[in-house]
């Protein structure tokens, strides 16, 4: 798992592929707020919401980008399957290659914090707000890991973030499912929604954008064990994600 994790991180030392997507998420809260801030009304709260949005939807696309495309290069050089004959099983090596990206995923996480943080954001707000965006990162580090280990990189890019759309979206399907199962009478459905919404990871559930305005943007900032609740889902989900592409990367070494 060490030298999985060190490898990555040698790869990454050179590339100036992880500092041009930081100032991606520079660049997109900046001009979030700058948006923001032309509306007539609440123009702070809306900059810094439109600004939380942009950096986290540049810190998405950059990583999923970044992971995906260096495990494309790891597979046409022959590398991956190196990788894959050391003495480690399957899922220790993808855990390995995760815990490799964890630390820019991390670094960019509290970057966009620090962007936030200069644009005024509130402190309580703030610290939630990169706390949940650094588990969404080691999320998405494992989507991307999961659909680029057999997937070519465009294809594995575009599985990735189909994956994280319909995880953002998973609070929306499950109260239209809900909603239709009430309307239709199905009471059985309920406590089947209900065990469904705790697999499901709830992206939506994570680094609102509202949270950087405080109370002036009517936000309500989780409490203790709510915080708690979302960063075991994310540690689920994670996992979830390494399993599946730890059997994915055997099958596909065994073919």
């Amino acid at each position: 798992m060490k030298g999985a994790a060190a490898h990555t991180l040698a790869c990454l030392r050179g590339d100036p592929a992880p500092v041009m997507v930081a100032g991606l998420v520079v660049a997109a809260a900046l001009t979030g707020s700058f948006l923001g801030s032309t509306t007539l009304v609440e123009g702070r709260a809306s900059a810094l919401i439109l600004a939380g949005s942009g950096a986290r939807l540049a810190l998405v696309g950059g990583l999923a980008t970044l992971v995906t495309t260096h495990l494309d290069r790891l597979r046409q050089g022959r590398e991956l399957e190196r990788l894959a004959t050391l003495p480690l099983s399957s899922l220790n090596l993808l855990a390995g290659l995760w815990l490799g990206w964890l630390p820019l995923g991390l670094v960019l996480a509290c970057l966009a914090g620090g962007v936030a943080l200069w644009l005024g954001a509130s402190a309580p707000g703030l610290l939630i707000w990169t706390g949940s965006l650094a588990v969404e990162a080691g999320v998405v580090i494992a989507l991307a890991l999961f659909s680029g280990i057999t997937l070519r990189r465009g294809v594995a890019l575009a599985a990735t973030l189909c994956l994280y759309a319909f995880a953002r979206l998973s609070g929306l399907f499950l109260a239209v499912a809900h909603h239709r199962a009430e309307a239709a009478g199905l009471s059985w459905a309920d406590p089947l929604l209900s065990g469904l919404a705790l697999v499901v990871p709830r992206l939506d559930q994570f680094a609102r954008s509202a949270w950087l305005s405080g109370l002036e943007g009517g936000a309500t900032l989780p409490g203790f064990w709510t915080g708690l609740g979302l960063l075991a889902q994310g540690g689920g989900a994670v996992m979830l994600a390494l399993v599946l592409g730890a059997w994915d990367l055997k099958r596909s070494v065994r073919a």
